[in-house]
């Protein structure tokens, strides 16, 4: 069992905010994980050899400060990261709704460890694939870094990568390497040299041939996710502008006499259009940085965020917590978490690996929270949003190298 880290080294602080979703005043607890020892000695080795003497002041403060916002009215406790003193990821109005059924979503506020001067007030939350939230447990602020071990995985799939593209291409059920792929990504358009190569984003350096207007349209799709295992079922598509940030991603509606999705045994159904899901990002290319992703993406459940946190699940006996790309919920739950088997980061030779025959399977992908017991519509919309992720995080990696050209 790890050490539990000391609230003072945490930096915990408690202050007293607006809520910037549902603008009720309540308090806020703002968690910062320390440094490790080897980040420790690589800052003072860093510090010796540029002379930067003031490193060494920051040798025992947070390496990432985390807004921990537990809301005393809609529920919200997303952990958020503030960079240059404001919060990547704001947090808005849009993510709550008001309840089904008096029975259907309970607010957070009956909880006995939130103040009873608020039970009058109508619950409003945001939704969640794990279902409303539960009392906030003060005492995982205290080991933050350990706050996923009691999850467990309920599916987890082996993942196939082309490093050269840095994106997921196929999806195995663990240990199954010889069985047919549960998902598999196609290229249909997503072409790195030329109409998604990073110079697009700067009118002097693309080349007009190859900049086209921007139709949101399934058949302009960048990226597409099919399921060999249900007879090439159509899971989604993924669409990237060319010269901002935004995502679009496609979900097939199935006809109502579709019940069940097709097997290799039958026909498998057309579908009857698609559900769109318009992620407007703009030119905050910050949201796909490598060292620390937040990207929202609107799930059927509601709205779930990809970034990278430094965490480990109940699988992890005798393991550090480790930076990892992770996905979480409105109220901190861990929905996904991406596990690199050796440890090491799976971008991290993209720019230097041949274009072929550069396939490995060195991580998986984690899910929890029971989401196959309500069918595989979550679980689809999970994969192509990671896929979607880690294509535009591809496309970030080569925007820094021309944007330091530029500059």
């Amino acid at each position: 069992m790890s050490k539990t880290t000391p609230i003072r080294e945490l930096r915990r602080a408690t202050k007293t905010v607006i809520c910037p979703a549902c603008q009720e005043k309540g308090e806020t607890f703002r968690v910062s994980e320390p440094f490790t020892t080897q980040q420790k000695a690589s800052l003072a080795a860093v510090s010796v050899v540029t002379a930067g003497i003031p490193l060494v002041f920051y040798l025992n403060g947070p390496r990432a400060n985390w807004l921990a916002h537990y809301c005393h009215t809609c529920g919200i406790r997303l952990t958020t990261y503030i960079q240059e003193g404001g919060a990547v990821f704001p947090l808005n109005s849009s993510m709550l709704e008001a309840p089904r059924s008096s029975g259907s979503l309970k607010s957070p506020v009956a909880s006995p460890s939130l103040p009873s001067r608020n039970a009058k007030l109508p619950a409003r939350l945001a939704r969640s694939p794990l279902g409303p939230p539960l009392k906030v447990d003060f005492k995982s602020l205290t080991n933050f870094a350990e706050r996923h071990r009691s999850a467990f995985p309920d599916l987890i799939l082996d993942v196939d990568w082309n490093k050269w593209l840095d994106v997921p291409v196929s999806f195995r059920k663990l240990g199954d390497r010889h069985t047919t792929k549960v998902y598999e990504t196609q290229f249909p358009d997503f072409d790195l040299d030329n109409k998604l190569n990073a110079v697009m984003f700067w009118p002097q350096k693309r080349d007009p041939h190859y900049f086209v207007p921007l139709v949101w349209s399934p058949e302009h799709a960048n990226l597409r996710v099919v399921s060999p295992r249900d007879g090439k079922r159509e899971v989604g598509f993924v669409q990237l502008a060319q010269a901002e940030w935004d995502v679009g991603m496609y979900f097939p509606k199935q006809s109502p006499s579709s019940s069940s999705p097709p097997t290799s045994n039958n026909t498998k159904a057309p579908p009857v259009g698609y559900d769109f899901r318009h992620q407007e990002i703009g030119l905050n290319h910050h949201v796909f940085a490598r060292n620390h992703p937040h990207f929202v993406f609107s799930s059927s459940e509601g709205p779930l965020l990809w970034t990278i946190q430094r965490a480990a699940d109940g699988l992890s006996q005798g393991q550090p917590s480790e930076d990892r790309l992770v996905l979480l919920d409105c109220y901190d739950r861990l929905v996904a978490m991406e596990h690199c088997r050796f440890g090491e980061a799976r971008w991290k030779d993209w720019d230097t690996v041949p274009r072929e025959g550069v396939f490995e399977s060195h991580l998986n992908l984690r899910f929890y929270g029971g989401l196959l017991d309500r069918g595989t519509r979550v679980v689809d919309e999970i994969v192509v949003s990671y896929v979607a992720v880690c294509a535009q995080m591809r496309r970030k990696g080569e925007w820094d190298f021309v944007n330091i050209e530029t500059d």
